[in-house]
C-alpha cells in the first residue's frame, strides 16, 4: 500500500501474510518513521521507531523613532478573540456570547531622555506573547514574557536588557500490563516518548541620537534601501505561478524628500 501520512510524507506498507490485513496496513500508514508488523493467527505485533528534530529561529528587530522625553509605542501582532461569557434566556432563546480581544505579538514602549554628552536614559517595556494552545475561542492559553527596566546607554552602543533560557523535558510511557514490566523482554510490550523543548529569549537595544536632519535622513535612507534590496531580491528570484513583475518601491533620492506640489513650486521659481 502506498500513500502519505498526516505530515505529508510518503509511505509504503508491505504484507508477507495472506488474508485480510487491510486494518493493519491502514494503521501502519499513519505511523511516522519506521514500522514493522507481524500477524500470526489472532496475534499481531507492531514495532515502530521514529525520531524527529525541529529547529525554530525567530529574529525580531523592531525599530522606532521618538522625540526626547516622549513615549513611543510599537505593537506588531494580532488580536485573538477570547470568550468571556455567554447567557441564554429563560426559554433558551436569545442566546448571546461576549468576546474580548487580546493583543498577541511584540509590544515595545520606550521613553528616552538625552543627557549631557552622548548618553541616553531609557524607560523600556517589552512584551513578547503568543498563543500557546487554543480550543476555539473558549479555552486559550497564552505564553507571555514581559520586561520592564530603565537603562543608561551611550549613543550607538548596544546593551542586553535581559533574557530567558528555558528547557522542558516530557517523558511518557505506554505499556501492556504485566508484560511491559518484564526485564529486557518488556521492551517489546511498551513504547516510550521523549520530548525536549528549549527556548532562548534575548532582548537587545541600541539607541541612536539623531541630532539634525542629515542624521535622520541617513538613517531613513539605510532602512529604506534595505527594504528595497529585499524586494529586488525577491523580484529577481521570482515566484512560481507568477510571471508578472513584482511591485518595488522607487529608489531613494532627493526627489522623494519633498511632496510633488512643493517640487513643482520650486521648479517654477527656478525658471523665473
Amino acid at each position: 500500500q502506498h500513500g502519505t501520512d498526516s505530515s505529508g510524507k510518503p509511505y509504503t506498507t508491505e504484507t508477507t501474510e495472506s488474508g485480510d490485513l487491510a486494518p493493519m496496513a491502514t494503521f501502519l500508514g499513519g505511523v511516522k518513521g519506521a514500522a514493522a508488523a507481524i500477524a500470526l493467527g489472532d496475534w499481531t505485533a507492531l514495532v515502530t521507531a521514529v525520531q524527529s528534530n525541529r529547529n525554530v529561529n525567530v529574529l525580531s528587530t523592531p525599530n522606532i523613532t521618538v522625540l526626547d522625553n516622549q513615549e513611543a509605542n510599537l505593537s506588531v501582532g494580532q488580536e485573538v478573540p477570547v470568550t468571556t461569557g455567554s447567557q441564554t434566556g429563560s426559554n433558551n432563546d436569545n442566546p448571546f456570547t461576549t468576546v474580548e480581544r487580546k493583543d498577541v505579538g511584540i509590544q515595545l514602549k520606550v521613553t528616552p531622555q538625552i543627557n549631557e554628552g552622548d548618553s541616553v536614559q531609557m524607560k523600556i517595556e517589552q512584551v513578547v506573547s503568543q498563543v500557546a494552545d487554543a480550543n476555539g475561542a473558549v479555552d486559550i492559553r497564552f505564553d507571555k514574557r514581559e520586561l520592564t527596566t530603565s537603562v543608561l546607554v551611550k549613543d550607538g552602543n548596544m546593551i542586553a536588557l535581559g533574557g530567558l533560557m528555558q528547557e522542558k523535558t516530557l517523558e511518557s510511557e505506554q505499556k501492556v500490563p504485566i508484560l511491559g514490566d518484564i526485564p529486557v523482554l518488556g521492551a517489546l510490550f511498551r513504547s516510550t516518548n521523549n520530548q525536549t523543548e528549549k527556548t532562548n529569549l534575548m532582548i537587545f537595544i541600541r539607541p541612536t541620537i539623531l541630532r539634525d536632519g542629515m542624521s535622520a535622513d541617513g538613517m531613513t535612507q539605510r532602512k529604506y534601501n534595505y527594504i528595497r534590496a529585499q524586494q529586488l531580491y525577491q523580484a529577481d528570484k521570482g515566484m512560481r505561478l507568477m510571471d508578472a513583475e513584482m511591485p518595488v518601491i522607487p529608489k531613494y533620492g532627493d526627489d522623494m524628500a519633498l511632496p510633488a506640489e512643493v517640487r513643482a513650486f520650486i521648479s517654477q521659481l527656478e525658471k523665473h
